[in-house]
């Protein structure tokens, strides 16, 4: 909605389930210059379950708040987890996923970054779900992707000198 009402947009950033809805929306044909998805899960019915799991939360309640979810924006998870039809979006992508995400797991990035032709990743280390949002050198490196510079973006942050040292 948002690029048909006020686009077009040179890139487009999500966060985490805000990732898998960019993801959706690509899907859906939004055109976009770029693409940046951090913590993102591959399966919005994996991050649910491991959610519930992770809160203590019953899985009669679980799934009474995806059914909740569903009716509120008019989309079922099972649509939002066809990540396979990401082979056909044809924008730069760049995926950050932290190695020790706790609440959306690293392996979640590998699933997506293999359906997305040309997809970058850079794994990030020991700044979690969240804090990586706030961590100079990955906003740096998604900056630096968004605004097209790409030659220099790490694999991997912090990084660290190849072997790296043992304290």
């Amino acid at each position: 909605a948002l690029v048909t009402t006020h686009g077009p947009f040179a890139a487009a950033i999500g966060h985490s389930v805000g990732a898998a809805a960019l993801g959706v929306a690509l899907r859906r044909g939004a055109r976009l210059g770029r693409v940046v998805l951090i913590g993102a899960p591959a399966s919005l019915s994996e991050h649910a379950q491991d959610f519930a799991r992770l809160l203590g939360i019953t899985p009669s309640i679980r799934d009474a708040m995806r059914r909740r979810l569903e009716r509120r924006y008019g989309v079922r998870f099972d649509e939002i987890d066809r990540i396979e039809e990401l082979a056909h979006v044809r924008v730069p992508a760049l995926f950050v996923h932290d190695r020790g995400d706790d609440e959306v797991s690293y392996e979640h990035a590998l699933r997506l970054q293999a359906r997305m032709p040309g997809a970058r990743l850079i794994t990030t280390y020991g700044f979690g779900h969240r804090r990586l949002l706030r961590e100079p050198t990955v906003v740096r490196a998604i900056v630096d992707f968004v605004a097209g510079d790409v030659e220099g973006l790490p694999a991997e942050l912090p990084v660290l000198p190849r072997p790296a040292p043992m304290f």
